[in-house]
């Protein structure tokens, strides 16, 4: 079997602030590097996240994005950190991992890619749009780009789920009876094959599925009342602005589980310190305060990616219908505002490709799990100028489901 060299170090980004890194590499050197995103608040550094692709031949790095070793008080009184963890860290990972392959084989890496998922995939929107020079290619899955926004949603999810005395507002029983619920409002406009009475492929509500799917509970479980249907429309809804009635975000998706929707809140103590009270924050001049305060360092929302396209760089994009930790919305609206300042579907589709996950949670579920050696056919795309053909994807039932780019217009 080939060696592996293991290296870590730390980086000192500022006095205040510093990031750590891993560093894999192969004897049997392939040519290319692979940096490899963090998920959730970070704070770790994990050797089977770059083994993986050592193995393979990949020099491979991450970063704990700076946030060891209190990740729920990182951010807390130090922007340094809200740096790094929003963009900053991979960078430098970046940047420091390359040195060190150069140093090593004697050259500088041929191609570079960024591969990661949900915080991982928000390091690839930042990498894409704040340093395009860093990677030739880029994978993204199931994005976090909208962090503040996103938690916003956990944290209106949270207040929703729970009584004034802390106890959950809905049981084990009653949220099945509204997953299958919601499985029966969708039915009748379903036309993903095999998914009536399993999933949801439509990623999102309208007001008449979301009356539909309430009704429905209402009449099959006589143990909801109007606290928890109230409740039920709000969490279909999603987080509006308590002054101006904007929407922030969307509201958990169809037939979608309530658990992975109403944690992660370690962002409101990064704004509001150690000791606040997650129930009383308040969705006005809160909201406005906690957007301000991390906003600018940790949302990747920025659509002009000229500079990565115009030096060759491609990007994969996946998300699932059903990820309530992630949901889809924002990275469809997000590649809507993409294609609409390039002119059109097309001009996107030459270089940043998302594909919708019929029925895939935040690990999995059933559907449509994952993309098959989804790193292959990115570096086909950007080695070859071979774009990226998901037919063969994962899938429960284990065939064959030919699947094909999500575009603005709905076309799948």
């Amino acid at each position: 079997m080939d060696a592996i060299e293991r290296i870590s170090f730390r980086v000192e980004t500022s006095p205040q602030s510093g990031v750590g890194v891993l560093l894999m590499l192969p004897s049997a050197w392939n040519g290319r590097f692979v940096g490899v995103g963090s998920g959730g608040a970070g704070g770790v550094l994990r050797d089977d996240a770059l083994l993986p692709y050592a193995r393979q031949g990949y020099a491979a790095a991450m970063t704990d994005l700076g946030t060891a070793p209190d990740t729920r008080l990182a951010g807390w009184r130090n922007q340094d950190v809200l740096r790094d963890f929003g963009h900053r860290a991979t960078h430098v990972m970046t940047l420091a991992a390359k040195e060190c392959v150069s140093a090593k084989y004697g050259r500088s890496p041929e191609f570079s890619y960024f591969v990661g998922a949900s915080t991982g995939g928000q390091q690839a929107f930042s990498e894409a749009q704040r340093y395009p020079e860093d990677y030739d290619g880029i994978l993204a899955g199931v994005p976090a780009h909208c962090r503040t926004r996103l938690h916003a949603y956990f944290l209106w999810n949270w207040q929703r789920t729970l009584r004034q005395d802390g106890s959950p507002l809905f049981s084990k029983e009653q949220l099945a009876v509204i997953r299958a619920a919601s499985l029966d409002a969708f039915a009748p406009r379903e036309k993903f094959p095999g998914a009536v009475g399993r999933f949801v492929s439509a990623p999102r509500w309208d007001d008449t599925t979301i009356a539909d799917a309430i009704a429905i509970a209402a009449r099959r479980d006589s143990s909801l009342g109007c606290e928890h249907l109230a409740a039920l429309e709000e969490l279909f809804r999603g987080p509006r602005h308590a002054v101006t009635g904007a929407k922030i975000f969307d509201g958990i998706p169809p037939a979608a589980r309530f658990d992975l929707a109403r944690s992660n809140l370690y962002l409101f103590n990064w704004a509001f310190g150690p000791d606040v009270d997650y129930a009383a924050l308040d969705f006005g001049p809160d909201y406005d305060r906690y957007f301000a305060a991390l906003a600018p360092e940790l949302d990747a929302e920025d659509e002009n990616l000229d500079a990565f396209r115009d030096r060759g760089g491609k990007m994969v994009v996946y998300a699932g219908t059903q990820d309530s930790c992630v949901p889809c919305g924002a990275t469809l609206d997000y590649y809507s505002r993409l294609a609409t300042r390039l002119g059109g579907p097309e001009a996107a589709l030459g270089f940043c490709q998302l594909f919708l996950l019929p029925g895939r949670e935040h690990f999995g579920g059933k559907g449509i799990q994952e993309i098959r050696r989804p790193l292959e056919a990115l570096r086909r795309w950007r080695e070859k100028g071979i774009p990226p053909s998901m037919e063969g994807v994962s899938c429960t039932e284990h065939r064959v489901v030919p699947l094909s780019p999500w575009t603005p217009d709905g076309g799948r």
